[in-house]
């Protein structure tokens, strides 16, 4: 017999509109408002530490060299606990039903499937990453400075979960969840969830090198995520994979224009976004045939 897919335990709990719809604002208050008042304290906070203006803060450009890389990090990261606290609240006070319920409709979240897909994802992130070094091998440096990389990572390793589970919460759980009570068309569920996810990452720093393909990429990202998490028949996968990458591109690789300023082990000068892109695909398609054509004998849930 099939396990239950985590889209039906949507009705394990309340789900009428109007609670998706309050569920939605009270996330969107918790995570941008309070979320914002947590990040504007600690500026006003670091700002009097260094003895400068908090508005000298506010520039991305200026905020990493004055405060360095770790509170930069902690800065750009605390509002993600409000997003995690707010899809809390929406689920368990809201629709009344237990927050695993947004990861699997199983009694337990599956931890060791979450590693599996970051395990495959670490593989499939530096093999890509060796490529492009075999490639463009003047464009990258050895950085390694402990001091700065030991205190940035012990942040990352507690904040980066958090911020790629909070959004695979969000946008694979939450969202997807509430999309299917009008469609259970995996296509349109999938186009969608890429759609939400590369909205808000439109104001990401790397758009500058090419905004086109960059938000095509992240749309891309988050329509893979959530298809492979339709054929699991859980977010898990999304969730690995997710925390993975983030954490790879944090403490390994980095680029000028990157999100999140690190003091990577390496740093490459030479971005370049249709390479990325087209590396980014050929890793969905390496993923998708490791986990579920070379392994087809292990029993999936049902995508509906």
């Amino acid at each position: 017999m099939d396990r239950p897919t985590y889209l039906n335990a949507a009705f394990l709990g309340k789900h009428t509109l109007w609670r998706y719809i309050a569920g939605i604002a009270l996330i969107l208050i918790v995570w941008l408002v309070l979320g914002s008042i947590a990040t504007a304290v600690l500026l006003g906070i670091f700002a009097v530490l260094q003895g400068v203006s908090p508005t000298v803060l506010l520039d991305f450009s200026q905020s990493t060299s004055v405060l360095g890389y770790s509170a930069n990090f902690l800065i750009l990261n605390v509002s993600f606990l409000f997003l995690f606290g707010g899809i809390w609240l929406a689920v368990v006070a809201i629709h009344e039903r237990p927050l695993r319920t947004l990861v699997t409709a199983m009694p337990k979240t599956d931890w060791r499937r979450i590693g599996y897909g970051g395990l495959i994802w670490l593989v499939l992130a530096a093999g890509s990453s060796l490529l492009e070094y075999l490639i463009w091998p003047d464009t990258f440096s050895y950085q390694l400075d402990l001091r700065a990389l030991l205190p940035f990572t012990i942040l990352a390793l507690l904040f980066t979960p958090i911020q790629a589970a909070s959004e695979e919460l969000l946008f694979r759980g939450y969202l997807m969840q509430g999309s299917s009570l009008f469609t259970r068309n995996p296509i349109w569920l999938t186009l969608l969830s890429g759609l939400l996810f590369m909205l808000p990452h439109i104001f990401n720093p790397e758009m500058a090198v090419n905004f086109t393909i960059m938000a095509f990429s992240y749309f891309l990202f988050g329509a893979f995520l959530a298809w492979i998490s339709l054929k699991d028949g859980t977010i898990e996968l999304a969730i690995g994979a997710h925390i993975t990458n983030n954490l790879f591109a944090a403490l390994v690789v980095t680029f000028a224009e990157s999100a999140i300023p690190s003091p990577a082990i390496f740093f490459t000068t030479h971005f370049d976004p249709l390479f990325s892109l087209i590396a980014q695909i050929i890793l969905f398609g390496v993923f998708y045939w490791f986990v579920f054509i070379r392994q087809k004998n292990r029993q999936t849930a049902p995508a509906l």
